[in-house]
């Protein structure tokens, strides 16, 4: 036999004779591990359903600062639009051959909601206001200046105040402290029409012997809208929770937490509300954005509106693409961070619990949620994993 493969076989024979041995030294040093460990291996999971200790909805005040404006009726709902113009831009005051042709408010829909047959007035507010506290029913109605159906606009809703309007429109420019801007509401009609924030403008539109057309913009300073209050303010014992919809009511609760065994694995965490079968349901095409966000401060199920609950700014969590469609057994599931959990825990934050907000709620119907007086309450969910036992 040659050389090589009697050197090829002795090789393999001491190979397979080594295998078996190094095979069950692994197999002892699994075993030893697992008897280390105890009989809870990596440690016991835990899942709890817990009750929620508090919820209700709150109201978020009458003024919205947002990026769309609303302006109309819808049942016991009210909007209107508030408006301060900037420095006024004017044609030349000393070209005695200036025409003015149009004064007009400019005002561009925001394509969030459908345009409804409703007719809007401009008035010119009869008292002063403040962006930062105005409240409804806002500033008093001065003169009505123009009214426009919003259905019939193209492409913006026009508010005509006419070409004679310009002598009105100087003596504003020149005394600013005489206007006190002006308001934008429904006066015939039910519906409520979205327009784009910031984007609203007066426009002049003139011509002088030496051009065939001009216009002269002028921006706002400030704009907003301001609506009526809820109709039926929480009384902390409401069976249902009002989430979001025109008046954009914010659901508040708080899951209890305990201290953990230090080392603990946090598995899950999270809120499982039950929509009411009665609730309204969403159209096809729109969905909404939750978020959630820590309350800062204590409060009570007596609470009515957001005021002193000290809201963080910052999101914890979103449920992105909800809507409501079949409401025979919908939840609405809230993820709560397992940082947020373990200091609650810890004690390093103060569980003063989350609060669920709708972005651009208007666009959707209200989401109605068994509050924990219902008969189906809300539960707080959480699975837990101990550490494992210590090693001999």
């Amino acid at each position: 036999m040659p050389r090589t493969r009697i050197l090829t076989l002795v090789l393999a024979l001491a190979l397979a004779a080594v295998a078996p041995a190094c095979s069950k030294k692994a197999e002892r040093l699994v075993g030893n591990e697992v008897l280390k460990r105890g009989p809870g291996g990596l440690g016991d999971t835990v899942r709890e359903i817990r009750p929620l200790d508090r919820d209700t909805f709150l109201g978020t005040g009458t003024a919205d600062r947002g990026s769309t404006l609303l302006a109309g009726v819808s049942g016991a709902y009210e909007a209107r639009v508030l408006i301060k113009p900037g420095t006024w831009v004017l044609p030349d005051t000393n070209d005695v051959t200036v025409v003015v042709d149009s004064i007009r408010l400019e005002l561009p829909f925001d394509g969030k909601m459908s345009i409804p047959d409703v007719d809007l007035l401009l008035h010119t507010a009869a008292s002063a206001w403040d962006t930062l506290s105005v409240a409804w029913p806002g500033p008093g109605l001065g003169a009505s200046l123009a009214t426009a159906n919003a259905v019939d606009a193209n492409g913006d809703l026009w508010l005509e105040l006419g070409g004679s309007s310009f002598g009105l429109v100087k003596s504003w420019a020149i005394d600013p402290s005489s206007l006190n801007g002006f308001v934008v509401r429904r006066s015939a009609g039910s519906g409520v029409a979205a327009f784009r924030a910031g984007a609203g403008r007066f426009r002049i539109v003139y011509h002088t012997a030496t051009s065939t057309r001009s216009i002269a913009d002028t921006p706002f300073s400030a704009d907003l809208f301001i609506h009526t209050p809820l109709v039926s303010l929480p009384t902390g014992a409401d069976t249902t929770l009002i989430l979001g919809g025109l008046y954009a009511p914010v659901v508040a609760f708080r899951a209890p937490v305990d201290s953990f065994t230090p080392g603990f694995s946090l598995d899950e965490a999270r809120v499982v509300f039950r929509v009411r079968s009665d609730s309204p349901t969403f159209p096809d095409s729109i969905t909404v954005t939750i978020e959630a966000r820590r309350i800062q401060s204590s409060w009570s199920e007596g609470a009515v509106d957001t005021a002193g609950l000290n809201i963080s700014t910052v999101t914890l969590d979103r449920v992105v693409g909800y809507q409501v469609r079949d409401v025979s057994d919908t939840l609405l599931v809230v993820p709560l961070p397992a940082s947020l959990v373990r200091d609650w825990s810890s004690g390093v934050l103060a569980n003063d619990g989350v609060v669920l907000r709708i972005n651009e709620s208007f666009r959707a119907p209200e989401i109605w949620l068994y509050s924990r007086e219902s008969t189906r309450p809300p539960e707080f969910r959480i699975s837990t994993t101990s550490p494992p036992p210590g090693r001999f």
